[in-house]
């Protein structure tokens, strides 16, 4: 994120802001927007900004690009944890498909061993999602003495 350089007054500070695209208050509130929702224009919404400044923004600015990366992967990581969720029984949300959860986390798991490679959205069976499901909670349970 920005920092005020020294003998930069808040004005001064807030016009660079503006020039360069968005605030640090901004950027944090579509980047946290952005790991929630997944949807750059709800994110750019929230954040009193537009999608098309927000693009802008990660064109120009490496920070922003890694920071807005990682948003999209925690995004990721919250969606794997509401399958976990799901296959305990303890998911409360209604709406939630299993099967395109799972299919989207394969997807960029595919990406991630790729490279950021475009894998297919595949479709999958509910046996198909259990049988996935189960092997990711045994990996997550201890190894036996």
């Amino acid at each position: 994120m920005q920092m005020r350089r020294q003998g930069e007054g808040r004005a001064a500070a807030s016009r660079r802001a503006r020039r360069e695209g968005m605030s640090d208050t901004r950027r944090m509130t579509f980047l946290e927007a952005l790991r929630r929702t997944s949807d750059v224009r709800l994110a750019a919404e929230e954040a009193g900004t537009s999608s098309q400044a927000a693009y802008g923004l990660r064109d120009r600015d490496a920070a922003f690009a890694r920071a807005w990366q990682t948003a999209i992967l925690g995004g990721y990581e919250d969606l794997e944890l509401r399958l976990l969720a799901a296959a305990r029984g303890t998911a409360k949300e209604e709406g939630f498909d299993p099967a395109i959860a799972l299919a989207l986390i394969r997807r960029q798991d595919a990406r991630t061993k790729d490279g950021a490679g475009s894998a297919a959205v595949e479709t999958v069976s509910p046996a198909e999602v259990q049988a996935e499901l189960l092997r990711r909670i045994a990996a997550l349970a201890p190894p036996a003495p």
